[in-house]
């Protein structure tokens, strides 16, 4: 039979297979199958590329495809757990060699510099996701590139601006902010750590756009603490003449810049270099509407710790940071997740796929919420042994993790719902119950800690996360017609 003929391809390359089909006469290869050569890290190794005409083979690649994919996502899940880990290691390191008082004012430091840092980001971390994806699955690495050196010619200047404000004025935040002179200091040296984490931050999302979050996931959430973790751990063997706050504060400043290096280097070696080509308009218009939802995040996840701060003491502060933290435990299934699946929601969406985009969402959901329930029981069952890691004078905080591991079960259980709504093209909608969870993370603050202490906001943290969780699964059932829980 003459004419094109359909073929049926898979490229094994260094990081797995891809399996697909196009209609050629020649045997050419197209866009998709030069990216997904890209895809893996750089190696000397050639694809190899299997054409057939049978359509079973079609069926059998399917079949491969479906088992890659369920071992990429253990990979990503393994390598999320292993920064989990070190999170919770770097809390115990902090907690255990500079003792409660100490630890409290350097953990405090490191939640205001999280926030600072998503506000110095503008926005551009899912825009980078969305953007990069659709370049790289299409081959445009020179669009690729100039998404990514405008988001950090961009991010560069915003997050010095914060750095040095926040420097010159940590006299005046300390003591009239959070009435504890003692935190100046460490805020000082703290602030340079802004830039450092914007940037890595902002390399780590770029590389979830070209479907890499094992390296994402490294870079946001291993190289960090392990570094803190050796550095701290270093200046205490040699007993380095300085407070132990000041100890912390350099620690976690000097990790942040080591995970600069090493993004950097990542971004240089394993993608494809190629003459920048970017487009300012379309990447500030994606990324204006996610700057507050981004900012606002941060506020719902850490706002109920900086407002304790205001409160309380720099013990008690200690106390919520290690239970939140050991809590987050249970988010990196969501997290994991949303790295897998954000490329492939852009993508459906664009092809107007409702179908397959609702499959998607809801089995997602179904098996983040079984992975979580198990994990929740876990955490929950064993909180006073978990707490007494950090030491003795931690085991209070046990209570205060069974709270907040409630709030987390909720975030993973409702599902993927805030990236389906950015993903999707309603960036405003989850603006707008960003703003509101945000104001609502610091009233409840406010409130409730004024009044019940450290437990008062465990328990506006958990509250905050939920209600914004219930809020996004609402609009996503009014603008895309479905909710996420549900098997088909």
């Amino acid at each position: 039979m003459n004419g094109p003929a359909r073929y049926a391809w898979t490229i094994n390359g260094p990081s797995g297979s891809v399996a697909g089909s196009q209609v050629s006469a020649n045997g050419n290869i197209d866009a998709q199958a030069r990216y997904a050569h890209h895809c893996g890290p750089l190696s000397t190794r050639v694809p190899r590329l299997h054409f057939c005409n049978d359509r079973k083979f079609s069926r059998v690649d399917s079949m491969k495809g479906g088992i890659s994919k369920a071992r990429h996502w253990l990979l990503v899940l393994g390598v999320r757990g292993a920064g989990g880990v070190a999170g919770v290691l770097a809390t115990i390191t902090a907690s255990r060699l500079l003792g409660a008082k100490d630890a409290g004012l350097v953990l405090l430091s490191l939640s205001i510099v999280t926030v600072l840092s998503a506000f110095s980001r503008i926005g551009l971390d899912n825009a980078l996701v969305r953007h990069i994806g659709m370049h790289a699955a299409n081959g445009e690495w020179n669009k690729v590139q100039g998404a990514f050196r405008l988001a950090l010619k961009w991010s560069v200047r915003t997050s010095l601006c914060t750095a040095a404000l926040v420097c010159l004025s940590a006299g005046m935040i300390a003591e009239y902010g959070f009435h504890k002179p003692a935190l100046a200091p460490v805020l000082q040296i703290m602030a340079w750590m802004v830039p450092a984490t914007t940037i890595y931050v902002l390399c780590a999302q770029s590389f979830i756009g070209t479907r890499r979050p094992e390296i994402a996931t490294f870079l946001q959430n291993i190289g960090l603490p392990l570094s803190f973790v050796l550095l701290l751990t270093l200046a205490t063997l040699i007993s380095l003449p300085a407070r132990g706050e000041i100890l912390g504060a350099a620690a976690y400043t000097l990790a942040g810049a080591a995970t600069l290096f090493l993004a950097l280097t990542l971004w240089s070696k394993l993608i494809p270099a190629a003459p920048p080509m970017s487009d300012a308009e379309a990447l500030w218009k994606s990324a204006a509407p996610l700057w507050v939802v981004v900012l606002m995040s941060q506020v719902v996840s850490w706002g109920g710790q900086i407002v304790s701060g205001i409160w309380l003491g720099a013990a008690q502060v200690a106390l919520l940071a290690a239970a939140q933290r050991t809590a987050v435990l249970i988010s990196l299934v969501l997290m994991v997740t949303n790295m897998l699946v954000a490329p492939r929601f852009a993508a459906l969406h664009q092809q107007g796929n409702a179908k397959d985009l609702k499959r998607l969402a809801r089995r997602s959901t179904s098996l983040m919420t079984l992975v979580a329930t198990i994990v929740v029981s876990a955490i929950a069952a064993a909180a006073t042994p978990l707490m007494r890691l950090f030491g003795h004078e931690f085991i209070p905080a046990a209570a205060l993790l069974r709270i907040l591991v409630l709030g987390q079960w909720v975030n993973v259980a409702s599902g993927s719902v805030g990236l389906l709504l950015q993903m999707t093209g309603h960036e405003r909608d989850m603006r707008n119950i960003s703003i509101f969870s945000g104001c609502l993370a610091v009233a409840l603050a406010v409130a409730l800690t004024s009044y019940h202490g450290v437990v008062g906001a465990a328990w506006a943290i958990t509250l905050t996360v939920a209600i914004q969780n219930a809020a996004a699964m609402l609009m996503v059932r009014y603008r895309l017609g479905f909710f996420t829980f549900g098997l088909i």
